[in-house]
């Protein structure tokens, strides 16, 4: 038979308290785990039915993202209202101006996954409605203006249908060559006039 023996001479905190009722003791001394649990204990980035918000949760970023880069993202969705980068802990909180272009943010990325300096990022409904920043960050404010600077050139063209002027191109190592800006403006300039990089 098996049992936990309590010594009085053991500090108050490492003593276990027996009069805790149904805990089952294996024959290790530890007990068993429910299931109720381990569900319990599930990651918040396996919840990915939060209700449509404003805010998208932006997770697994790397440490060394910027808010450019991080506001980049919107740019194809619409104007971006507000947004917070929290380097530290690896995520980020945008906040778009219409619900619709949340949710098609959202859905985009989850069917189409993106990576960033070599992480996958996770995007999802906030739990929050909006944002509201108590001071202001100049590197955001620049980059919230830089890219609804960016979507308002392009919006006209859009809505009346005209071709989209901005071409965003992402290379990533490609069979270990260096591949530079200026290697892409000498392609791409043979092709395209006018062009700005």
């Amino acid at each position: 038979m098996f049992g936990v023996l309590c010594s009085s001479s053991m500090p108050n905190k490492r003593k276990r308290d027996l009069s805790v009722p149904n805990i089952n003791l294996h024959r290790n001394g530890h007990p068993s785990m429910d299931l109720e649990i381990v569900d319990n204990k599930k990651s918040r980035v396996d919840r990915l039915e939060a209700s449509p918000s404003r805010v998208i949760h932006i997770r697994n970023m790397p440490a060394d993202a910027t808010e450019n880069e991080i506001a980049l993202f919107a740019i194809p969705f619409g104007l971006l209202k507000n947004m917070v980068l929290s380097k530290r802990n690896n995520q980020a909180l945008i906040e778009m101006h219409v619900l619709e272009e949340s949710v098609q943010l959202v859905a985009h990325y989850l069917k189409y996954p993106v990576t960033l300096h070599g992480k996958h990022l996770i995007f999802q409904f906030s739990t929050h409605s909006h944002l509201e920043l108590i001071s202001e960050n100049d590197a955001i404010v620049n980059a919230i203006k830089n890219a609804n600077r960016v979507v308002q050139q392009d919006l006209p063209g859009a809505q009346t249908g005209v071709p989209n002027t901005v071409l965003h191109v992402v290379i990533d190592n490609i069979m270990g060559q260096q591949i530079n800006h200026v290697i892409l403006y000498k392609v791409a300039s043979s092709f395209y006039s006018g062009l700005a990089l």
